[in-house]
């Protein structure tokens, strides 16, 4: 089972920190806080708009229920056998009221009416079928007959209208009035359907309008507010990205500095251990590089110039690494590359090229021809290893051998202690060192 590379990147930011995922969030707050102000504007008009419909109707209800008793009180109202008034309508009466009505209601966006006793009797009605039915149970005439009004808004699939025709799919406020007798008592109640259609588009007209503008205005201000906060995101960004900068790398070569390349290679690591996979793909390499001679370049030729050394060889041994791999300065002349995925055999590939990088050409500075070699220690991390030391003590170790070896050479760890190439009794072999 093959274990999965992690690409390192420099300078990136963790995105719980970046100012333009912040940036993005904010955007997505806006935008949902404009749909839900534009959405409860909507809906708040709408309940103004219809509250004003509804009080307009109830209020033309009242008013045509106040005449309609006026003029037909000598009809309507009867005083019964205990000497009490009530609404009593006899049915040899219904059509000449009908018609009455009839001709009285038509100016009025009114499809219809009906009329109730004290009992819940309908005793006339525009819809004579449902004449004589007792409409008991009806909260809403119960609280007429308490003597309070009672409207409500209600859409109806179709309505028969005073003209006896249907018509089909109409607002109407239907409005329960109480019918006195003086100013306390109670003896029936009018029920008045007042046709507000008309209004729909109206109100839909006034919404729409409302909701569009509202929603420009907002858009606008969000739009500046972007503006301002966008500027002040790039230039946190900019920050960001400089402190960034100056903590995780060298201000010298550019590269990573000793810290940034330590954390990096621990925290692949723990990606390392948390996988739980076992495979030569699951190891880190390192390369512990030293510049050869280096302190006689800078008391030779001065330090500025030991400084451009440094810069041109930070490059190469850059170029020289896979894409996904990095390296760092770790102190004074001293470079750490780290290889996550990397066998030993790869490592000791990879160290070579560096080798050959550094020594294959001179460098050029300040008018000087410079050869300058360096000196290669590689270990790999172990299984059960739980930090990066272990490893690193390994390669500081074959550096150290690469070193007493004859220098401008790649060496592994080895067991047992570091001895010379004299002591050995061996002549030095360079680049061709085995691990």
């Amino acid at each position: 089972m093959r274990g999965k590379t992690v690409t390192f990147r420099s300078g990136e930011t963790p995105s719980r920190n970046n100012p333009e995922i912040l940036l993005r969030q904010l955007v997505a707050i806006a935008l949902v806080s404009i749909v839900a102000i534009l959405s409860l504007a909507g809906y708040g008009i709408y309940r103004v708009y219809a509250g004003q419909v509804i009080a307009n109707a109830e209020t033309l209800a009242i008013h045509v229920s106040e005449v309609l008793v006026a003029q037909e009180r000598g009809l309507l109202l009867e005083k019964g056998e205990d000497g009490g008034i009530g609404v009593v309508l006899r049915s040899e009466e219904i059509p000449d009221l009908d018609r009455r009505l009839r001709r009285f209601l038509r100016p009025f966006s009114i499809v219809k009416i009906k009329i109730f006793a004290a009992d819940s009797t309908i005793v006339y009605s525009t819809d004579a079928s449902i004449i004589g039915i007792k409409d008991e149970g009806n909260p809403r005439l119960n609280r007429a007959l308490s003597g309070q009004n009672d409207s409500q808004f209600v859409t109806k699939d179709r309505v028969l209208d005073l003209a006896e025709e249907q018509i089909i799919d109409v607002d109407v406020v239907e409005t329960y009035v109480p019918i006195r007798v003086g100013l306390e008592r109670v003896v029936g109640a009018i029920e008045i359907y007042v046709d507000v259609t008309g209004y729909r588009q109206e109100i839909r007209e006034v919404v729409t309008r409302t909701v569009i503008l509202l929603g420009l205005t907002l858009m606008a201000v969000f739009f500046c507010s972007f503006l301002v906060v966008r500027k002040a995101t790039l230039q946190l960004k900019t920050v960001q990205d400089q402190l960034q900068r100056l903590a995780t790398t060298d201000p010298l070569t550019g590269i990573f500095n000793r810290r940034e390349i330590l954390d990096r290679a621990d925290r692949e690591l723990r990606r390392i251990r948390r996988s739980r996979l076992r495979s030569l793909e699951n190891v880190i390499g390192f390369i512990m590089i030293d510049i050869d001679h280096f302190k006689k370049i800078n008391d030779s030729f001065g330090h500025q110039c030991g400084d451009a050394v440094l810069c041109e060889l930070a490059r190469r041994l850059k170029g020289a690494v896979r894409g996904y791999d990095v390296i760092g300065r770790y102190g004074g002349e001293e470079f750490l590359a780290v290889l996550p995925g990397a066998s030993s055999a790869k490592v000791r590939a990879v160290g070579l090229r560096m080798l050959e990088t550094l020594a294959g050409r001179p460098v050029e500075v300040r008018g000087q021809s410079l050869s300058v070699t360096g000196s290669f220690g590689i270990a790999v991390t172990r299984t059960g290893e739980d930090d990066i030391e272990p490893a690193l003590r390994r390669a500081d170790a074959a550096l150290y051998r690469a070193k007493m070896k004859g220098r401008n050479r790649v060496c592994g760890a080895e067991e047992g202690p570091v001895r010379t190439a004299v002591e050995e009794g061996e002549e030095e072999t360079g680049p061709e060192d085995t691990l």
